[in-house]
């Protein structure tokens, strides 16, 4: 049976059309992990080293192009990690981003109007 996937980087690993990371060598799907925030990571071997990958940054990568820029999640969902779901912003654009997307679970204070 053959799996359809694109390849991340010049690497052995590749994004299957569900969104899992196989080698492609082997076929094996690697098993994801999570951090407390609800990111999604992967730890990959290649370059001579196990690098650990957050899956948003492979998937944007792959189907976009390789950027120093930071990865927004437009819906506010981490773990959403859907090509279009995914864009590529400043460090300043996506504080900016985050803080408007939780206006709206924020109560008011005095100061400056949320808290």
């Amino acid at each position: 049976m053959e799996t359809n996937y694109k390849r991340f980087r010049n690497t052995k690993y590749g994004l299957t059309d569900d969104y899992k990371i196989i080698n492609i060598e082997t076929g094996y799907v690697k098993k994801p992990s999570k951090t407390k925030q609800g990111y999604i990571l992967y730890s990959l071997y290649f370059d001579g080293k196990v690098r650990t990958m957050y899956e948003h940054r492979i998937v944007k990568e792959i189907y976009s192009h390789y950027s120093d820029l930071e990865i927004d999640h437009l819906d506010g969902d981490v773990s959403n990690n859907h090509i279009s779901n995914l864009d590529y912003v400043t460090s300043t654009e996506n504080q900016y981003r985050a803080r408007n997307k939780n206006r709206e679970t924020r109560g008011i204070n005095k100061s400056n109007g949320y808290y």
